[in-house]
């Protein structure tokens, strides 16, 4: 609250989410903070006394914005009329919450322990993925070995199309479900899975490519918003580990399942 005391809080409010939005809104601070400020008159004019902001509104360099904006209004105000209003803070820990963010003091231990949880991310990550391609190409004989008629690609042609642009794109999706059908049978299995596993990697590589013009142009905008998909990359990455762990899983049981019973 701006005052002390009680006071009546209106159904309906206001926010200020455009104030300080350079990349969304245009926000200019020449031409709009007078119109802002004349607006803002009007509002508590028109009866409105409860309004919304956040710390994270406005882009780039102008993040907060809003909040430093709304303070020199209401500290504009008479002390009496202060105390009729209610203000929203909405602070979003999901964006502060990241090592390049979240604190002044780089050697902070909160600091420390996210950016030593994200080195670890990035060499999990590096470490699994020739593990990821070996045992794709063994599945891939596998299932070569469990139903030919089933299979079209080669084990070869399997880990390659990973690398092949565009193709890359959506080729081992198919791939993976020749591997599934051969492993699987006329069982319905893992399809379902394996299209959401897909549709997380396409996800996360849309991140990554956002990210990575964010920190090759000089437009601060398009950079803040970069920095701000960090965090949803690190959560996708997470849902997608876990999902290529239950593919994988699946298949390999799958595929030890179908081999002992083509043995009796």
């Amino acid at each position: 609250m701006a005052g002390r005391g009680p006071c009546r809080l209106n159904s309906i409010g206001f926010g200020t989410w455009a104030w300080g939005n350079e990349f969304v809104w245009g926000y200019d601070s020449k031409t709009d903070d007078g119109r802002l400020a004349a607006t803002f008159r009007q509002a508590l004019s028109s009866g409105f006394n409860f309004i919304d902001t956040a710390d994270a509104y406005g882009t780039g360099r102008l993040n907060g914005r809003s909040e430093s904006l709304l303070g020199g209004f209401i500290d504009a105000l008479p002390a009496s009329r202060r105390s009729q209003l209610v203000v929203a803070l909405f602070v979003l820990l999901a964006y502060q919450l990241t090592p390049d963010t979240l604190l002044i003091n780089p050697q902070h231990k909160v600091s420390l322990l996210l950016r030593a949880t994200h080195v670890t991310s990035i060499i999990v990550n590096l470490t699994c993925i020739p593990v990821y391609y070996l045992w794709l190409n063994r599945s891939c004989k596998n299932a070569w070995l469990l139903n030919p008629p089933k299979m079209k690609v080669t084990p070869g042609r399997a880990v390659g199309n990973y690398f092949i642009p565009i193709i890359s794109l959506w080729k081992p999706y198919a791939d993976l479900m020749q591997i599934r059908n051969a492993s699987f049978g006329m069982r319905g299995d893992l399809s379902q899975l394996i299209s959401v596993w897909w549709l997380s990697c396409l996800t996360l590589l849309a991140l990554y490519i956002v990210q990575l013009i964010g920190m090759l142009v000089s437009n601060p905008e398009i950079t803040a918003m970069g920095d701000k998909l960090s965090t949803v990359s690190s959560i996708t990455n997470i849902i997608l580990n876990y999902l290529s762990i239950m593919v994988i899983l699946s298949i390999t049981n799958a595929q030890s399942k179908r081999a002992a019973e083509l043995q009796y």
